[in-house]
């Protein structure tokens, strides 16, 4: 693929996207997940370009990894509010991805603001 900026790779995962042309956006996505690594939101558009095909399982995942790189952006933490509350009314087994959740925030969230405010999150969908 070509050497495209950050900007670049949203604007073309975002026309894509925009066309139906969603297999295109999300391969756009991951090509940019693997130029730029450090980035947490290619994670992100990742994650609802699988939930709008579908693919649960690769939609939760996505936001797993966009949980690791989340760092100290309360702003994040609403986008995975938002995420947990589609998601929530499309898996039926929504206890097994909190627990990945939850494991997620013991070793891989180092801010303890951010793992305050995702369990708040996370405690409304959970007993």
């Amino acid at each position: 693929m070509e050497n495209m900026a950050k900007y670049e790779y949203s604007k073309k995962i975002s026309v894509y996207r925009s066309c139906g042309k969603i297999n295109e956006s999300i391969s756009m996505a991951l090509d940019a997940i693997e130029k730029y690594p450090e980035e947490n939101i290619f994670e992100k558009i990742l994650g609802d370009l699988y939930l709008q095909n579908h693919n649960y399982e690769a939609a939760g995942n996505a936001y797993l990894e966009f949980l690791k790189k989340i760092g100290d952006n309360l702003q994040y933490v609403r986008h995975f509010a938002q995420f947990i509350q589609r998601y929530s009314k499309l898996v039926p087994d929504l206890k097994r991805y909190m627990i990945q959740v939850e494991e997620y925030l013991d070793h891989e969230v180092v801010n303890e603001k951010v793992v305050m405010f995702v369990c708040e999150v996370v405690s409304q969908y959970v007993e």
